[in-house]
């Protein structure tokens, strides 16, 4: 073949590698170009031509070598004509909507979603499982998780664990972007015990990061931090003013992960971006502290907003970690190393061993169908009882008890009536000339109908309270009955 021959070859054949569609890409609206090997990215159109050149021309004399063939020269004009091609091309066909960092649970490079495509630079994909000894990872989990104290529900609680480690696992490797939805896991206990270790390793092992994110550490509640993690930790979240903006209430809390977790694809409001419906894969879990009043306040319960399949609430114990007791800096890194390392071999006990000791009758519902994911909910009866009642709630069954007996809310009262009825009554009756203190006192104190329902509810499940459940069934309305003095 004559050189002459050769050089138009290899030039074309250049040319059409480089503007495969995996290879540079422009962003929309933006034109900043970026190569989908992570290799040069955010570039304007005249660093992206001149990265070209480069490639162009190492490859160019890479294939001459390789035919054995000494090289023509290729002249500047050439080879800024070529390049500039190439990243018209990119500009006009291979145009994404977005550059990515990256996306729990999406591949690196190009990803399709609702008719756009993104490009994900960094992976966040699960440790690979191999066979191994998981002996102090696994004495750390079960005895975080009681299975030695005598507590009656810890393997239930256990395998509820497990059975959520897994599902976020194989949703973190699939290959279509599915998020599925699982519950949030919530870890009730006295401070120090292991909680937060816990998550750092799960977030380790979900996608070789070295942290989970708390969303409640950021003053609007999300940012690009959140799209770089597998596990969204609420970390004790008990500061008085944690908020997303203006506090987020246990009912507001529930809906915002429902709409997070169990939508089609949530809304992200990435940092300097309109929020985008997205759907990433988070492992959802919140630390909870026995004497932390506002942690108790904020956590969302299975008896209300619709989370009764929705909610793993463990009460979990010290944890037994490698090196206990010794907290100098060197033997942290150690224990860390130590479990850290064993990762892989919990892995594959989930993948592969886990499912032939799962028990069907746990991941089943009432109706004996599977929970999604094969994710059982669990509440220890421990845990319920502390979320079930604080001062806050005191406060507020008094403040409603007072407004059911008033004479403003008879009429609503004197047969069944729902929390919105009740709630409207009092708005009314507040603003009023001559307002009721019990009424301006119910609106102070409960700023929608959700809340007043709530408190119904837990009201209902005592007797000397006077309220109880339209015993038609209705679990919506109620009726009151003035308890006797």
């Amino acid at each position: 073949m004559k050189a002459l021959d050769l050089k138009n070859e290899i030039l074309n054949d250049i040319s059409n590698d480089l503007k495969r569609p995996d290879v540079l890409v422009c962003s929309e609206g933006k034109e900043r170009y970026w190569l989908t090997d992570g290799s040069a990215n955010d570039m304007s159109k005249d660093r992206a031509t001149a990265h070209m050149e480069f490639i162009i021309q190492r490859r160019y004399e890479a294939a001459f070598k390789k035919a054995g063939v000494k090289s023509l020269p290729l002249g500047t004009k050439k080879l800024r004509s070529l390049a500039g091609s190439i990243v018209k091309y990119a500009l006009s066909e291979n145009v994404i909507q977005e550059a990515l960092e990256c996306m729990p649970g999406w591949r690196t490079g190009l990803n399709d979603w609702d008719g756009q495509t993104y490009l994900v630079k960094r992976s966040l994909a699960p440790l690979p499982p191999q066979k191994g000894d998981w002996t102090d990872l696994k004495r750390f989990i079960e005895t975080l998780f009681g299975l030695h104290t005598g507590d009656e529900y810890a393997e239930e609680q256990l395998h509820a664990f497990y059975c959520l480690v897994r599902a976020k696992l194989l949703q973190m490797a699939s290959r279509d972007n599915q998020r599925g939805s699982c519950p949030m896991l919530i870890l009730m206990s006295e401070p120090n015990t292991g909680k937060t270790l816990l998550m750092r390793l799960l977030a380790q092992l979900l996608g070789n990061t070295q942290r989970a994110v708390d969303p409640s550490a950021e003053r609007n509640g999300w940012s690009d931090a959140c799209l770089q993690s597998p596990v969204l930790f609420y970390d004790e979240a008990s500061r008085e003013d944690y908020n997303f903006s203006g506090g987020f209430s246990r009912e507001r809390f529930a809906e915002h992960f429902k709409r997070m977790e169990y939508g089609d694809s949530p809304d992200i409001a990435k940092r300097g971006n309109t929020a985008r419906s997205w759907p990433a894969t988070w492992l959802w879990a919140r630390a909870v502290n026995l004497d932390s009043r506002a942690s108790i306040l904020q956590t969302p319960i299975p008896t209300e907003n619709g989370m009764s399949d929705k909610l793993i609430i463990a009460r979990v114990y010290k944890g037994t970690v490698p090196l206990a007791g010794k907290e100098d800096p060197e033997s942290r890194r150690e224990r860390l190393k130590i479990l850290t390392e064993q990762l892989p071999a919990l892995h594959d006990w989930l993948l592969n061993s886990f499912p032939s000791e799962r028990k069907d009758e746990w991941i089943q519902d009432p109706r004996g169908a599977e929970y999604r994911n094969q994710v059982h909910p669990f509440a220890h009866p421990d845990a319920m009882e502390i979320l079930n009642t604080s001062e806050n709630d005191t406060a507020k069954e008094a403040v409603l008890t007072a407004f059911l007996e008033s004479p403003e809310a008879q009429d609503i009262v004197s047969g069944l009536f729902v929390a919105g009825d009740l709630y409207a009554k009092a708005v009314t009756a507040a603003a009023a000339y001559d307002g009721s203190d019990r009424a301006k006192a119910m609106t102070r104190l409960f700023r929608s109908a959700i809340p007043v329902g709530r408190i119904l509810s837990k009201m209902a499940r005592d007797q000397a309270s006077g309220v109880a459940r339209d015993p038609a069934g209705n679990t919506n309305h109620y009726r009151f009955d003035k308890p006797e003095p």
